[in-house]
């Protein structure tokens, strides 16, 4: 019994130093893990020209509101709109020989290039169309569909994520990929992607 006793009270112990061990460190450690950055300071850097063509493309696509609140709640209107808007900005590369456009459970788009060596490994870009809810929008200096210019800055939702596969398609558009076919197959998925 004693044994066990001790057994009991080593493993007591250990317990014991764990646990405030845990809280030391959690006490010490911050509590506030949101990154604070820095005031961007404007350079040439930071600046992507674009011709106006492209440009009003990637504004259009922003004021889609594409928003997805769940599995079975989000804007299908608007999906499909979006959809229309891609397949009429990028014509060339949606009809490119060798490029197969799929829709994909009614809401997604695959681009599929096809390469010279069908045995080579493939390269897929993903993007998804939908964009999450506005909690926060009087926080928002400009509305969020909007796509205002100001000082040289696009502002809307999506803008940083989900809605760049426009320069992904105008990269494509810009000929460097469409005037050679690639050695193995190439493709982007511009997906729906629900809460």
């Amino acid at each position: 019994m004693r044994r066990w006793l001790s057994k009991l009270a080593k493993a007591s112990g250990l317990v014991l130093l764990v646990v405030v061990v845990a809280v030391l460190l959690r006490a010490l450690a911050p509590t506030d893990f949101q990154m604070h950055p820095s005031k961007c300071q404007r350079s040439e850097k930071d600046f992507v020209p674009l011709r106006d063509d492209m440009l009003e493309n990637f504004r259009t696509a922003i004021r889609f509101p594409t928003i997805s609140t769940g599995h079975h709640t989000y804007n299908r209107t608007a999906l499909k709109e979006l959809h229309a808007h891609i397949r009429k900005s990028f014509p060339l590369v949606s009809n490119a020989l060798h490029m197969t456009v799929e829709t994909v459970n009614e809401l997604s788009l695959l681009y599929t290039w096809k390469g010279r060596d069908p045995a080579a490994s493939g390269l897929m870009f993903c993007s998804h169309l939908d964009v999450v809810p506005i909690t926060n929008e009087p926080k928002w200096t400009h509305p969020p569909f909007s796509a205002n210019i100001e000082d040289g800055y696009l502002y809307g939702r999506g803008t940083l994520d989900d809605k760049v596969w426009t320069g992904l398609l105008s990269w494509l558009l810009a000929g460097w990929l469409l005037a050679f076919l690639p050695a193995c197959l190439l493709a982007c998925l511009l997906a729906f992607l629900p809460a």
